[in-house]
């Protein structure tokens, strides 16, 4: 008999489809997007900061170090030689967490300057919150941004994100 194998969200277990927190209409909204093609780059000279390429998100936020993510299944565009391109597709836990609040959440337990000035669309970050590494990134037409942690930190990443909404409310969205 042939393995099958299944792909399940890292936060699987952890939250349920609903709204929570303050009563009344949320100002948060989280949705796992962690199923989608993700790979590391390596070279390249990219510009810094969240910009398309090809199908998908070019995310830079370090000099010749970046992600590349697109649909599930997608392939990075074909690039210059010198750049390596690693399948990471899995290895990330990743939310997006939109809403009229969601600064004021997030800045609670992020270090970086999350006005729309200092982080606008586009904009990519590699930062530390949580006790976790963490990678983040506003994506174009997006209000809001999405959040990766290493996938074995799932659990993590998703109580800070929810007690962090806590107070303005938050809703769970597929």
């Amino acid at each position: 008999m042939a393995d099958v194998f299944v792909r399940k969200s890292p936060f699987e277990g952890h939250f349920s489809l609903g709204i929570y927190g303050r009563p009344g209409t949320p100002g948060v909204t989280i949705r796992d997007v962690s199923a989608r093609a993700l790979f590391g780059m390596v070279g390249g000279g990219f510009a810094k900061g969240a910009v398309p390429l090809g199908d998908g998100l070019h995310v830079q936020t370090a000099p010749d170090q970046a992600l590349w993510i697109g649909e599930e299944g997608t392939l990075p565009p074909a690039l210059d030689a010198a750049v390596i391109v690693t399948d990471l597709s899995g290895s990330r836990a990743i939310l997006r967490v939109e809403g009229s609040a969601w600064r004021l959440a997030l800045a609670a337990f992020l270090p970086i300057d999350l006005s729309p000035q200092a982080f606008p669309e586009g904009s990519a970050a590699a930062t530390y919150g949580l006790h976790l590494g963490l990678t983040l990134w506003r994506p174009p037409g997006v209000d809001g941004v999405e959040i990766a942690a290493y996938r074995s930190f799932a659990g993590a990443l998703w109580h800070g994100v929810s007690q962090a909404a806590q107070e303005a409310g938050y809703q769970i969205t597929q």
